[in-house]
């Protein structure tokens, strides 16, 4: 059932197209992700489907009596001082808070009058609705739901919450009394672990349709089954979570390759025709001349990004780091148990435990930035210590003019290659996404992701051989992510990284810090697939290591049929036709999708429609599979 339209939306910002063109739907029980870089547009078009803004062209259609609410990533709750948690929860679902009131205020009534039939009218039609929205048991639930958030004391004012505290105390009201449609942006900022491990679990089970931002990839691995895309002023939609994405993108960039390639063929024998200074008069030529400039306009609408297929091998040199790295001892602290902690060259760290574990405080003494009461941090000479410490501005010495390339040269103009080159500070500036125009914008107009990236690269420009970073990923977008872990996996000193983000741990740390009311134990990073809700309370049982999948059986082969050197005729046939058929499937379900959004006041209608769309997009799906088998195969057989 279709909850939500969205046609042909468009929106401006001074200067420039923010979102042009833009067409969803939203069903009934979906969990949709919605990715793209920062500044692209993703939380003003969940303004715009929440209707805090409206278009400047378009409409959005919402399914009558379907109930929507938007969490947003920063959350005001400034109003609310001077209630408790539980009174801040609670009152979040307004309409069945007023009805309880209400319901309260006439059984008093009726306490000081004995018979009243309007009353008793009243009353009764108070308690069917109380009883069909299931809201008699609000505060019940409000405690336990704030319990799971890591809040014990549901009666503690919300003026001594921070700011971390805040965003969950938000998201609890939310959740209490579920709408029909939840719009998320980034809902696992600032939160650890566990609670986006609960959150996972909470969302994948609910029955209604959220749709959300987020830049955490396991997130979106085990609760999305649909990814929109917003890039390029529009957004664009594939069926299925996280890795299916990444497939299905994978195989629509090398298609368009594809048709870069055979374009850029058929440019070239067309340039040497016109070289040849052909007699241009005759309708035959001439119809040519027009073909070719055809060409040219349609051609730069499939070119590929730019910094796609460049070389980002990036081995940018570090200062030569010893034999003695680090050691830690402390004998008594306020926050951390005693423990003894040695880092070797090399390796890479990973610390994770609930807000106010201990992890932060850790890394400020490996910085050196805090003493331990009574014990001893050893750096050795030769280690450089870069520390990004996430509740520090490092911008805010610099003027608010100050443009971006400039605070990068600030720290350094130029950073050493493994290989003895040189590599500017405007190139790392490109490699880690700000383009040209953008190395130009003064720091007052960033954003919090773009500013979190800068800093990151005036640390990594200063070439640090030891690297302590505290909640590096928050704010940053997917595309940013990747960069980062693409250096960080090629950097050749240490690491010491917290975080919530088990994508990234996973891949870049050899070991995992688990902090627990103080205590530090050590573990594999496959344990960050076993985190739960209670991970970080209970006592974590011995983890049994998962079975290895079983083999496919291989087909019997004939040892003296001979090689296939191409595909068949008939594979080759298959492949020219998903070739051609694909790029107009693509655009049939847009042009359902414009339907869809056109006729969304007939039910009938829309769902003819939709199923179309639903057959429509399988077959896609399974054409971009077949068409990427024979692909590879193709590959395969010429070398």
């Amino acid at each position: 059932m279709i909850l939500l339209n969205a046609h042909q939306v468009e929106y401006n910002l001074p200067g420039r197209s923010l979102l042009n063109n833009v067409n969803l739907t939203l069903e009934k029980g979906e969990k949709v992700g919605l990715i793209g870089r920062n500044g692209s547009g993703k939380s003003t078009l969940l303004r715009i489907l929440s209707g805090d803004i409206k278009p400047d062209q378009g409409e959005i259609t919402l399914r009558s009596q379907t109930t929507l609410r938007y969490l947003e990533q920063l959350p005001d709750l400034s109003g609310l001082q001077g209630q408790t948690l539980r009174e801040v929860v609670v009152q979040g679902s307004a309409q069945l808070w007023k009805l309880r009131q209400r319901y309260e205020s006439v059984c008093e009534k009726l306490e000081r009058q004995s018979s009243n039939s309007d009353l008793e009218a009243e009353l009764n039609q108070l308690t069917d609705q109380l009883t069909l929205h299931d809201a008699w048991d609000l505060e019940t639930r409000a405690e336990t739901l704030l319990t799971t958030l890591g809040f014990p004391d549901p009666m503690v004012p919300l003026e001594k919450m921070s700011g971390g505290e805040m965003k969950r105390i938000a998201m609890a009201r939310t959740l209490l009394v579920p709408p029909d449609i939840l719009l998320l942006d980034e809902p696992t900022n600032h939160l650890d672990i566990a609670t986006i491990a609960w959150m996972e679990d909470f969302l994948a089970r609910a029955n209604f349709c959220v749709l959300m931002v987020t830049h955490d990839r396991y997130f979106l691995e085990r609760v999305c089954r649909k990814i929109l895309e917003v890039a390029d002023q529009t957004v664009s939609t594939f069926t299925g979570n996280y890795s299916q994405y990444l497939e299905l993108k994978a195989e629509r960039e090398a298609l368009k390759a594809r048709q870069q390639e055979r374009f850029d063929n058929v440019m070239r024998q067309e340039t040497a025709w016109l070289r040849q200074g052909p007699k241009a008069r005759s309708t035959k030529q001439k119809a040519r001349l027009q073909r070719i400039r055809k060409m040219l306009d349609e051609g730069s609408g499939i070119l590929s990004e730019p910094g796609q297929t460049e070389d980002q091998a990036w081995d940018l040199g570090t200062r030569r780091l010893g034999k003695k790295v680090l050691q830690l001892k402390i004998e008594r602290h306020r926050i951390l148990k005693p423990l003894e902690f040695r880092l070797e060259p090399g390796e890479r760290v990973g610390l994770v435990g609930s807000n106010g574990s201990g992890k932060t405080t850790f890394l400020e003494l490996l910085a050196q930035v805090a003493t331990p009461e009574d014990g001893v941090v050893e750096v050795g000479e030769t280690v450089s210590t870069g520390y990004f410490d996430q509740h520090t501005d490092r911008l805010s010495h610099l003027p608010p003019d100050t443009r971006v390339l400039d605070a990068l040269k600030d720290v350094a103009h130029t950073v050493p290659l493994g290989n003895g080159k040189e590599l500017t500070a405007a190139r790392l500036c490109e490699m880690f996404l700000f383009t040209g125009p953008q190395q130009s914008t003064p720091l007052e107009k960033l954003s919090g992701g773009e500013r979190k990236r800068l800093e990151l690269l005036r640390i990594l420009i200063s070439r640090p051989n030891l690297l302590l970073a505290d909640e590096p990923t928050n704010d940053l977008d997917i595309d940013t992510l990747s960069r980062l872990e693409f250096f960080l996996d090629s950097f050749p000193g240490c690491l010491c990284v917290a975080s919530h983000d088990r994508f990234l741990l996973q891949r870049l740390c050899d070991r995992i810090l688990v902090f627990r009311d103080g205590v530090v134990e050590e573990c594999s990073p496959s344990v960050l697939d076993q985190v739960d809700a209670d991970f970080f309370q209970l006592k974590k049982a011995d983890i049994e290591p998962k079975s290895a999948p079983k083999p496919m059986a291989q087909p019997e082969t004939n040892a003296a049929a001979p090689q296939k050197k191409k595909l068949s005729y008939k594979e080759e046939s298959l492949l020219k036709e998903l070739e051609a058929n694909i790029p107009l499937w693509e655009q049939e379900i847009q042009q359902l999708d414009r339907e869809i959004a056109e006729k969304g006041s007939s039910y009938q209608a829309v769902k003819e429609l939709y199923e179309s769309k639903q057959l429509l997009e399988k077959r896609l799906e399974e054409g971009m599979e077949t068409w990427a088998e024979l692909e590879e195969l193709k590959e395969s057989l010429q070398s």
